[in-house]
């Protein structure tokens, strides 16, 4: 562009056209301080197959911003006059009705989304630097969440154990909680729409298979193997307002090579180990019940009860499970859930 420069035409290409719109005025607001006419703008009609499109979208938006509101979010006493002239200076315009003030934002203002944004520009107009530090009416000592204090608990106890702590994602390919562990039904699952790669296509329901991963990824190193991991699993839930909730588990891996004679023992090594953690919690009384999850060897697995409520399962996974992920030596698994055992663990 120069001087001789009479008609500018914009154009903007973008993958969401909220985003065009906001930077197209954005960029205008611009351009048309220095217009013949200054803040004004030829629109254009955009014509596509079955409709017409005017551009831009040149209109203000209206909010109401409570003066209570003001006054306790800054802390100080605030004139009607004080925060017009703030709003103004932020290009915003402010009209007092009542308790309240009607603020007109312009469109190229599309970072304001809520009252909470403009009382923001207010308390900048006024000075962060002049707002006086007051103390909480009251004062607490914060510490840990009862569930993460339970789940440090039994990290302790698996590292005492020789276990070593594994960290997976709580996404993972669909696969991995159905083909794989031999789990034909796919209900259960909560997948991710619009997923950018099959590694993360759904919220996991199990830590056993992040586990099998886990050791097949570190299958260079020598064996034995003695994972766990403690974290969420993201279940179904009607009852949520997001149809969804988050289930922290603890689950344990015990592999060693077929030729050795603690693989022969694995059944019995993680059914120690689960007794060790039932025991930590003063869980004396556990029931073993028979299952038939395609996940686990016939005859080889078992349901844990407490009280009546099953709190787990464990067992030796499937050859074909240890097919589907590339290993080929034994493996013993357990997997507690913990929402029912903490309750039991802090009841008075």
């Amino acid at each position: 562009m120069s001087d001789a420069t009479t008609n500018v035409l914009i154009e903007i290409t973008a993958t969401s056209k909220p985003k065009a719109l906001v930077c197209l005025n954005t960029l205008l607001w611009g351009f048309t301080e220095y217009c013949q006419d200054q803040w004004t703008v030829e629109a254009v009609d955009i014509v596509y197959g079955d409709h017409t499109e005017t551009t831009p979208v040149w209109k203000d938006r209206q909010f109401t911003v409570s003066h209570e509101n003001a006054e306790r979010l800054i802390g100080d006493k605030l004139t009607s006059e004080m925060v017009i002239k703030s709003l103004g200076r932020m290009g915003l315009t402010g009209e007092l009705n009542g308790n309240s003030y009607t603020v007109q934002v312009p469109a190229w203002r599309s970072d304001v989304i809520h009252e909470c944004d403009i009382l923001e520009d207010i308390a900048i107009c006024y000075g962060f630097q002049n707002i006086k530090p007051v103390l909480p009416p009251s004062q607490t000592i914060g510490k840990q969440q009862r569930s993460n204090s339970f789940s440090d608990l039994l990290r302790q106890e698996m590292a005492s154990a020789q276990f070593n702590e594994a960290l997976n994602f709580a996404l993972c390919s669909k696969a991995e909680m159905t083909d794989m562990v031999r789990n034909a039904d796919s209900s259960k699952l909560i997948t991710i729409t619009d997923a950018k790669t099959r590694e993360f296509q759904t919220g996991r329901i199990n830590l056993i298979s992040g586990l099998l991963k886990a050791a097949v990824e570190n299958k260079m190193n020598p064996l034995p193997y003695r994972l766990f991991e403690v974290g969420d699993c993201i279940l179904k839930n009607s009852e949520t307002d997001t149809g969804a909730c988050n289930v922290r588990k603890i689950a344990g891996l015990i592999t060693d090579e077929v030729t050795s004679k603690k693989s022969k023992g694995l059944f019995s090594q993680i059914h120690g180990t689960v007794d060790l953690l039932l025991l930590k919690l003063r869980i004396r009384d556990y029931k073993l019940q028979p299952i038939q999850l395609g996940l686990f060897f016939d005859a080889q697995q078992a349901s844990i009860f407490v009280e009546g409520i099953q709190v787990g399962i464990m067992g030796i996974l499937h050859p074909e499970v240890l097919q589907r992920f590339g290993w080929s030596h034994p493996v013993a698994v357990f997997e507690l859930d913990l929402q029912p055992l903490e309750k039991l663990f802090f009841r008075e």
